[in-house]
């Protein structure tokens, strides 16, 4: 009564007063084979395979004809990746009951972790043609069609699956990959939407939702897609620089913004005013791309910039959140904004009268805060004579949205500042031909990031594997990995890479201090502790015993002064790299970037000078150009609209493309073989393949 009991309990989800009843049972039958069964599944599903291996193990020995018992001694065996042991299982419990559906399952998801998607398929529609309407089969049938890249058929089963019960929030997430595959996006985030409805918070379904939307405006505004993109937000554990395209179009779809924008492109200041107060003061996705991202848009630049305009003008016409929140967004793009000589009067005056009070008693207050906010949406509150002050305890003095401001523009770069001369350097500045490039990263350290997706760590072979699904991971991959990332910047790609491997290292090296400061600043606050930072030169980098496992250098060889210049630095790197590394070069494409070379040309043509008010009036100027102008391209790329990332796309000290045969001399000259390209958008993707459908890549 007493095991009958407990399994009741086990059914209905009470897996705590299931153990507590079964305990009771063995308390009294020590020996009971089908209690200590039950125990092991209740153990099990309580999330400690390794206690009831021990469990299962003994139930098994006493019934070693149950084939339902050898069925749950398998799953353990497979939660504890002893892959041999649970195939040996599932087979067993097969013997004693081949119409054991969910055995077939289980071999199926075994085989499929171990890489072997085709006969993870065989397995699952046998489970089917035992149980047509079996959901685990269903599901891992699709996965292993994806997994063969047969993305259209696994659509099709993930449907059936769904007929069958749609109330699966991982059916609509498998679902919405595939479809993103076969580059059917907004069914993809439809599918992904509803996932996250039927289970609000999931973190991984939640970045599955933003690369999906990653740079693409939305089609069909509903509320459902709006809930969740400010969820995704508010978690912060996306890359929400991706999100600025969907989340503008959204809200472009209301009437009202769409008034206000409108209103922007004519000038007229107090309407806009009275336009934007009742479409966007509250609301919180705006706030959220002012003070998350750095908006890329042209329309949105100008309607943003007249706003700024307005706030200084008649100061007292801003809530706090949103007059705190936009000079957020002036300090993320690093003041890109255009400013008119009375905008500039103006703040030059606020900032005279408010050194003088940081020079004196500090009292906060709303209007000291004010006075700050309206003055941080034209320069960085870090420069001001005195603002150290500020930060002084307690903290609570001030409003907590004037907090958040005060953290961003003042107490990060100052942390930053300290962390700098920390870091150790691993070569002299001494060549003359990378000063100027190390020079222009001090004074804009690049690339401009403020969030990044979250990521769960996977092992490096399994990695390799979803890429490259064409290749054999090398015995090196299966092994901590040591990675370096040579030419970091601010560290977005070295925070990607250490999280993304299970068990690595990660050596990261920049030229520039700026840069580094920021990057270590920003591994600290996420909490990524597997980086060291260097400052040096990637000519003077030395391998570890055994040489580096993965290099990845994306943003140094295209800024080397000669093409034979590139060429050595990426010899210097092939001879760090160990036996069967893998390297992930990024090069500018000669043909991808026909309209930066315009705009590098109209720079030089017109003389602007790399400083901070020469890109603002260039971006002006560029933005004026006739719509046939091939330098309006420039306004499609995201690099455009941050003073930082403008110099690095426009300005830049040296620049150097490569075309397809250049990269192959350069490959064979260097010894290494081309495995492939690593792309983030389906589309491309699938084009290639299309054209070249016998291409194993």
């Amino acid at each position: 009564m007493t095991v009958a009991l407990a399994l009741r309990h086990l059914q209905a989800g009470d897996l705590v007063q299931a153990e507590r009843v079964c305990k009771k049972a063995l308390k009294r039958a020590p020996r009971d084979p089908q209690a200590m069964h039950l125990m092991g599944v209740i153990v099990h599903h309580r999330g400690r395979p390794a206690a009831a291996l021990k469990l299962l193990e003994k139930a098994a020995q006493r019934q070693p004809d149950n084939p339902d018992c050898q069925y749950n001694l398998a799953e353990c065996y497979r939660a504890l990746a002893k892959a041999k042991s649970a195939i040996a299982g599932y087979r067993q419990a097969l013997a004693g009951a081949p119409d054991h559906a969910m055995a077939f399952v289980g071999i199926g998801e075994t085989q499929l972790v171990q890489g072997q998607p085709s006969e993870a398929e065989d397995r699952f529609r046998e489970a089917l043609a035992k149980r047509t309407d079996l959901l685990p089969a269903l599901d891992g049938l699709a996965r292993a069609l994806r997994a063969q890249d047969r993305l259209a058929e696994a659509v099709e089963v993930w449907h059936r699956a769904i007929a069958l019960d749609a109330t699966k929030p991982e059916l609509h997430n498998n679902l919405g990959l595939a479809l993103r595959g076969l580059g059917r996006v907004d069914e993809a985030a439809a599918a992904l939407v509803l996932s996250l409805e039927l289970q609000p918070g999931h973190a991984t379904i939640r970045r599955n939702f933003a690369a999906c939307l990653k740079n693409r405006p939305v089609m069909a505004a509903t509320p459902a897609l709006r809930r969740q993109l400010e969820a995704c937000f508010d978690a912060g554990d996306v890359d929400g620089q991706g999100l600025v395209a969907p989340a503008l179009s959204l809200l472009e779809a209301d009437a009202g913004i769409a008034a206000a924008l409108a209103l922007a492109a004519e000038g007229a200041d107090a309407a806009l005013n009275d336009a934007g107060r009742d479409a966007l003061w509250n609301d919180r996705l705006f706030v959220h791309l002012l003070t998350s991202t750095f908006i890329a848009k042209p329309a949105w630049e100008r309607f943003v910039t007249r706003l700024r305009a307005i706030f200084l003008a008649a100061p007292e016409t801003a809530p706090d959140e949103l007059l705190f929140a936009l000079a957020t967004q002036c300090f993320n793009n690093e003041f890109v904004f255009a400013a008119t000589d009375a905008e500039q009067d103006t703040a030059a005056a606020l900032r005279r009268d408010v050194e003088a009070r940081l020079a004196g008693a500090v009292e906060p207050g709303r209007d000291l805060e004010r006075d700050l906010g309206h003055l941080g949406m034209y320069l960085p509150l870090h420069a001001l004579a005195g603002a150290e002050r500020l930060l002084e305890p307690p903290a609570a003095r001030w409003s907590a949205p004037f907090r958040a401001l005060l953290a961003r523009q003042l107490a990060e770069p100052l942390e930053e500042r300290e962390i700098r001369a920390t870091i150790p350097s691993i070569s002299p500045e001494r060549r003359a031909a990378q000063a100027a490039v190390r020079e222009m990263y001090e004074a804009n350290p690049y690339p401009s990031w403020i969030t990044v997706a979250a990521r769960q760590p996977q092992a490096a072979d399994a990695v390799l594997r979803d890429i490259f699904p064409h290749i054999e991971a090398p015995a090196a991959w299966r092994r901590p990995l040591a990675i370096l990332v040579a030419g970091c910047g601010t560290g977005r790609q070295a925070i990607s890479a250490a999280t993304r491997f299970e068990d690595c290292r990660v050596l990261a090296v920049d030229l520039s201090r700026a840069s580094l400061g920021y990057a270590a600043r920003m591994a600290r606050k996420l909490g990524v502790g597997n980086i060291e930072f260097r400052r040096g030169d990637l000519l003077d980098l030395t391998p570890p015993d055994g040489g580096y496992q993965l290099i990845e250098c994306t943003g140094v060889l295209h800024h080397f002064p000669t093409m034979d210049a590139a060429r050595e630095g990426w010899r210097v790197l092939r001879g760090l790299l160990a036996p069967e590394g893998l390297m992930k070069i990024g090069l500018y494409s000669e043909t991808a970037r026909t309209h930066v070379v315009a705009g590098r040309a109209f720079v030089a043509e017109h003389g602007y000078p790399a400083t901070p008010d020469g890109i603002r009036r260039c971006r002006q100027d560029i933005v004026a150009l006739p719509d046939d102008r091939v330098e309006r391209k420039l306004l499609e790329n995201r690099d455009f609209y941050s003073t930082n990332s403008c110099r690095d796309l426009i300005f830049h000290v040296h620049e150097l493309r490569y075309t397809l045969p250049l990269i192959a001399d350069s490959l064979d000259a260097l010894g290494l073989r081309f495995i492939g390209f690593e792309l983030d958008k389906p589309e491309a993707l699938n084009a290639y393949r299309a054209a070249y459908p016998d291409d194993a890549w």
